[in-house]
């Protein structure tokens, strides 16, 4: 995968790697244990579904301003994202994969105590709502969007659609769709992608109810974990 491409499912999909708060009146502070309790397990989510704890890469893409093609603002807004993720992360965080045998794939994140929030996805999002990307080895476009809530969930949240559309070496086009919310200083993300024929490399459009229903279970597993903080 492009490094660009990394980037952004760093900072925009990946969820709560960037996108947390720290402190506030009303944040329930947790451990990494506790945040581990609150993710969702292949049971919640349904059947034919196994679960990989998410881990982090050891090795980290750069940001090469030359790959992309957008404007200015929204180059430096990455690169500034960027540069802060190196930096320094969320305090603690939590993370599982599940992936069914259709490549139908759900990922949810849980994190507390790092630097940005929602309001800050929404500016990146108005910002950058299209990038054109060339590695050399992949081209395409990366889409972000903003989209009617599906689901009414935590203190706020936001609903994000992001498509990644590639153009070379092959022709695929992957749609991911999102909700990240905040639950008295937890910030929360499952994103869920459609199912992809491992042939024609086509791809469905994200489940809207299967989302809805494992963030609905995600945000009861938490409000669980913080009620026994």
């Amino acid at each position: 995968m492009a490094a660009l491409v990394v980037v952004v499912l760093l900072v925009v999909v990946g969820g709560v790697i960037l996108l947390t708060q720290s402190g506030g009146d009303d944040e329930v502070e947790l451990t990494e244990a506790q945040l581990r309790d609150a993710l969702v397990t292949a049971g919640d989510v349904g059947d034919g579904f196994t679960a990989e704890p998410s881990s982090e890469d050891d090795e980290s893409d750069d940001f090469d301003r030359d790959e992309i093609d957008a404007s200015e603002e929204c180059i430096d807004l990455y690169e500034q994202y960027a540069e802060l993720e190196e930096q320094g992360g969320p305090r603690v965080e939590a993370g599982v994969t599940l992936e069914d045998d259709e490549n139908v794939q759900v990922e949810q994140n849980l994190s507390q105590g790092a630097e940005f929030g929602l309001d800050e996805l929404r500016q990146l999002v108005d910002t950058c709502p299209e990038i054109a990307f060339d590695d050399g080895e992949q081209a395409g476009a990366i889409r972000f969007e903003i989209v009617d809530d599906i689901v009414e969930v935590g203190d706020e949240s936001v609903t994000l659609r992001l498509e990644v559309d590639i153009e070379s070496p092959v022709s695929i086009t992957v749609a991911t769709l999102g909700v990240l919310w905040v639950r008295d200083g937890t910030h929360a993300s499952v994103n869920v992608s459609g199912a992809i024929d491992s042939d024609t490399f086509e791809a469905e459009e994200p489940d809207e109810g299967l989302l809805r229903d494992v963030v609905e279970r995600a945000d009861e597993r938490l409000i669980e974990v913080i009620d026994e903080a």
